[in-house]
């Protein structure tokens, strides 16, 4: 497709934005949906010093409400980008989110705040996808694994920075700056966003919308993740938690009997016949449960075990992603031309190795350089060379007409896995976790990244001849 379009809109004309401008606006702004899933962790402390009045367990809902609405609407977020487009549904998701954040900033209580988050967590679902498939519709298909793993490193990099930006916006500022920095890239990312080109006639869909499968979706993603969120908070024999897990359980089938039967499926079904798509989401999946929980049990220990202050745990947690950006932009380089297993297989070693180095040479003493970096680099390392890339093979296959609605589906994917283990670490370490239990957490991490060499070892050597 040509690199320079005309917009036809507005009194003058304007150049639409070349290939490398989009997939520049695209990946800064979902690097600010996926940095407030974890940005906001570090600032719990200083928001619930706050507002004394609130309860703990309202207050979870400042982190829960985002995880829960975020993963429920991002097939939804898909399906729709195919219909309407990539550039309306981007700015719409865009606006959303930078209004929602300007909203947590002044929010003058708990339950506007939880309000603010939930309109934050549903302009990122509709962003994420849009802004995908407006990367790949900007570029060749030769090239869709190149930029679509480029974006999955940045969601990547941007939640493991989380920790780091959190904490020095605390000390700068206070938990209002954490929401506060998203204002001024939200902003320059509209104004360039209307210039972002239009997708190649065909790329969006004409059949009425499923709408019925998209409230199952909606409802079906959300109980189960709802579940997993809430478990840790409610009790996992809660009857609220378990009522998550049955609702989920009961309409996850409706949904694929309602996709199996509709014309304009909200969850196309038949993508999960490309080996790719289908092995590559199961590895994403359990890539995203393994980086996640270390993640997690990293900041714990770090803060908990070796009393670091917020600020200096984030910066010890900084050289994982300057590993993982440095690892992905090497894989990214060749994806397009080798067998990607070449970089997917030896990443989720690492990201295992990162555990077990984690659980067997950690001590409760701080030794920063001759115990921890080592861990944090093969974790980056492994993360960039495993997650960022299977990310890419996911789409590498998928026709045009549903490059919107398997990237939601995809996106869904690896958030579940990021709700399942952040909920499984908090389950292994239970209320009140001393080192044997943290090193029990670190293993099961590293055991989730080794299960994933079962399905990353299926994927196909090739793109397939017609895509």
């Amino acid at each position: 497709m040509s690199t320079i379009t005309t917009a036809r809109r507005g009194p003058a004309a304007q150049v639409a934005l070349g290939p490398a401008a989009v997939l520049v606006v695209a990946s800064a702004s979902s690097f600010l949906v996926y940095l407030d899933a974890t940005v906001v962790n570090v600032a719990f402390p200083d928001i619930r010093a706050s507002f004394t009045g609130a309860t703990l367990a309202s207050l979870s809902w400042i982190l829960s409400a985002y995880a829960i609405v975020f993963a429920a609407l991002l097939v939804p977020g898909g399906r729709l980008a195919d219909r309407v487009g990539g550039r309306r549904l981007f700015l719409l998701g865009l606006a959303g989110f930078t209004g929602g954040s300007a909203l947590c900033a002044a929010a003058p209580s708990v339950t506007l705040l939880v309000a603010a988050r939930v309109l934050q967590a549903a302009g990122g679902a509709l962003l994420v996808p849009a802004s995908q498939l407006l990367v790949m519709a900007a570029f060749p298909p030769e090239a869709r694994m190149k930029v679509v793993g480029v974006m999955a490193a940045v969601a990547g990099i941007s939640s493991a920075l989380g920790p780091v930006l959190g904490g020095l916006a605390v000390e700068l500022g206070g938990w209002r700056l954490v929401f506060l920095v998203n204002l001024p890239i939200g902003l320059a990312a509209l104004a360039a966003g209307r210039r972002l080109p239009s997708p190649p006639a065909g790329l969006a869909g004409q059949r009425r919308p499923d709408l019925l499968g998209a409230a199952l979706a909606v409802a079906a993603v959300g109980s189960l993740a709802l579940g997993a969120v809430q478990g840790p908070v409610w009790g996992w024999d809660d009857p609220r938690t378990l009522a998550a897990f049955v609702a989920a359980a009961v309409l996850t089938p409706l949904l694929l009997w309602r996709s199996a039967r509709h014309p304009a499926p909200v969850v196309v079904l038949s993508l999960f016949r490309s080996r790719s798509f289908s092995t590559g989401n199961l590895a994403a999946f359990l890539l995203g449960t393994s980086f996640f929980g270390l993640l997690l049990a990293n900041s714990l220990w770090l803060t908990q075990v070796w009393g670091y202050s917020v600020l200096v745990a984030g910066l010890a947690i900084a050289p994982g992603p300057l590993a993982s950006a440095l690892s992905a932009g090497v894989a990214a380089r060749f994806t397009d031309r080798v067998d990607p297993r070449r970089f997917l297989l030896p990443g989720a070693v690492l990201s295992a190795a990162a555990g077990i180095w984690l659980a067997t040479q950690v001590g409760t003493e701080p030794a920063f350089v001759r115990e921890w970096l080592p861990a944090t680099v093969l974790m980056g390392v492994g993360t960039g060379l495993g997650f960022a890339t299977v990310v890419a093979v996911c789409v590498r296959d998928l026709p045009p007409a549903a490059l919107g609605v398997g990237s939601g589906m995809s996106a869904t994917t690896r958030q579940l896995g990021a709700v399942a283990g952040v909920a499984t670490l908090v389950a292994v370490l239970g209320p009140a976790p001393d080192a044997a239990v943290f090193q029990a957490g670190w293993w099961t991490m590293a055991a989730l990244a080794l299960a994933a060499l079962v399905p990353l070892s299926l994927i196909p050597a090739r793109r397939a001849a017609a895509g």
